[in-house]
């Protein structure tokens, strides 16, 4: 009930859609004023991955990322992520056939 917005980032390349971080916006309205103090923030921000892995059992996780992120540091993580645990693509364009090192 706390969740005012979810928005979501696609990333692709030549092969295809590789994968989508959501951000999903938090209100701390619920927090009471007397409570609040000089580090309360109006909103906060989480980050949710999901990827599969090995191709042929197609593995599902998620990934979770907490406020402490940012979707600048999200997005880096899951660039190196992405390429270093071999994660499958989401789906490939028409024609593309990735082969994994």
């Amino acid at each position: 009930e706390h969740i005012v917005a979810r928005f979501q980032k696609r990333f692709d390349d030549g092969y295809g859609k590789k994968y989508f971080i959501s951000v999903v916006k938090w209100s701390h309205s619920f927090i009471p004023v007397e409570r609040r103090d000089e580090y309360w923030k109006p909103y906060g921000y989480e980050y949710e991955v999901q990827v599969s892995m090995y191709e042929e059992d197609d593995n599902t996780i998620n990934l979770h990322f907490f406020s402490n992120w940012t979707l600048d540091k999200v997005e880096e993580f899951m660039t190196e992520f992405f390429e270093k645990m071999h994660v499958n693509y989401y789906e490939l364009w028409e024609g593309q056939r990735r082969v994994r090192p």
